[in-house]
């Protein structure tokens, strides 16, 4: 009875099993599984075993003192030529004065092929790859990739953590994410990080993280995808630069620039120009030109010059107009412009650019000095109804004027 029940065990469990002699290596039983799993049948039955698993004429068994084998790792060729990995586990037992080697195994086969295919994918993905341990802030694992962007090799990359390629600002930047991420606090999967190679190179980097919990919810790892974004910052910082440099240009103007979308709202505007409308950039952003600046009696002109404007009509780049504005302090001006639209990457006009020359002064000196010619012409006619003269510009009148004010101071007499 016990005889047909270690029968029955044998053959249900569900891993391979191979009975062999200790002396001899020939193989006295094998279960069903271990013959499905090798591909082999009972006919291999008085057999030596390294014809079939060790795949060496020296019995591995025999050369291991301890007498047993945990959990080995074998891959072989089966008959068939078919790759297999299994799990092995063997030891020596002792029965009625003899020694017998019981080997078990399992086929871990599908999860050799798909660790190959993982440890592949990694190995060539066109973005380095590592894992990151949240407790010691080393590297698990990384493909070449990541040791081509630090210049370090395996075992230097594997001892210096991230203490070893982060500048001092990345790594404040680090461990006040870790502390947010202790503190329960959902963090973007993407950050930059500036990074020092071997050679004291610096180049950034773009994570793209994943956090893996444990059974207390506690972030224990971080896989992380490392993309090379160097270019971009210095193209970003090149852009910063010159978008600076363009508002230190424009602040230092003495003519307002504005910038107008579409509908008229301002999304640009320089200092001179909230100097002169009396406000500040953050409460000028937004706000309607015509809407809130331009007097009623000239809203209608102003938005068809705009709107003429966008529309290129006339054939013109550049656009001249002049109409009278109100500042943020009700103060009138008057304001000589000039128009051009602003279109973006693929041509499509997206606002106007302008620059306005505040003439306030010359319009009120225009008016006095055209106060006092007419004045001045009705003085001369009663000295002398045939002098006259002709409106010209403003320095011929002016030189005009100072003929005149001598006609008059001295009576005619000068007059020829």
């Amino acid at each position: 009875m016990e005889h047909e029940l270690n029968g029955i065990l044998f053959e249900s469990v569900q891993c391979g099993i191979i009975v062999m002699d200790a002396e001899t290596n020939i193989v006295l039983n094998i279960n069903d599984v271990a013959c499905k799993i090798l591909h082999l049948d009972k006919s291999i039955i008085g057999s030596e075993c390294h014809k079939m698993l060790c795949n060496s004429e020296e019995c591995e068994f025999k050369k291991n003192d301890n007498h047993k084998v945990d959990e080995q790792e074998v891959c072989f060729m089966t008959k068939i030529q078919k790759r297999k990995w299994l799990l092995r586990t063997a030891n020596k037992i002792y029965s009625n004065g003899k020694i017998y080697i019981v080997e078990s195994f399992t086929d871990i086969t599908d999860q050799k092929m798909k660790q190959e295919q993982y440890t592949d994918l990694v190995k060539y993905a066109p973005a380095g790859i590592y894992e990151l341990d949240l407790k010691t802030y080393k590297y698990i694992t990384f493909n070449q990739l990541v040791l081509e962007y630090t210049g370090y090799t395996e075992e230097e990359f594997r001892e210096i953590g991230i203490f070893g390629v982060f500048t001092e600002e990345s790594k404040e930047l680090f461990f006040d994410r870790m502390r947010r991420l202790q503190e329960g606090e959902t963090l973007s999967t993407e950050v930059e990080y500036e990074i020092i190679t071997k050679n004291k190179k610096r180049f950034w980097i773009l994570l793209n993280i994943r956090f893996i919990y444990n059974g207390d919810k506690i972030p224990t790892k971080a896989f992380c995808i490392v993309t090379n974004i160097t270019e971009r910052k210095c193209a970003e910082s090149k852009l910063i630069f010159e978008k600076e440099r363009a508002q230190m240009y424009l602040d230092m103007a003495f003519d307002i620039f504005v910038a107008l979308d579409l509908d008229g709202n301002i999304n640009l505007i320089n200092k001179t120009g909230c100097d002169i409308l009396g406000s500040t950039e953050e409460k000028l952003l937004g706000l309607n030109w015509f809407d809130n600046f331009v007097p009623e009696h000239d809203r209608i002109g102003a938005r068809i010059e705009f709107q003429e404007t966008i529309k290129g009509l006339n054939g013109s780049n550049i656009r001249l107009w002049t109409n009278f504005i109100y500042t943020t302090k009700g103060e009138k001006l008057l304001v000589r412009w000039r128009n051009k639209v602003v279109q973006d990457k693929h041509g499509r006009v997206i606002g106007t650019f302008s620059t306005g020359n505040d003439i306030t002064n010359e319009y009120t000196e225009e008016k006095t000095l055209n106060k006092l010619w007419d004045e001045t012409q009705l003085q001369l006619k009663e000295i002398n109804p045939n002098i006259a003269f002709r409106r010209r510009s403003k320095q011929d009148r002016n030189n005009q004027l100072d003929i005149a004010v001598d006609l008059i101071v001295n009576g005619g007499t000068n007059l020829k």
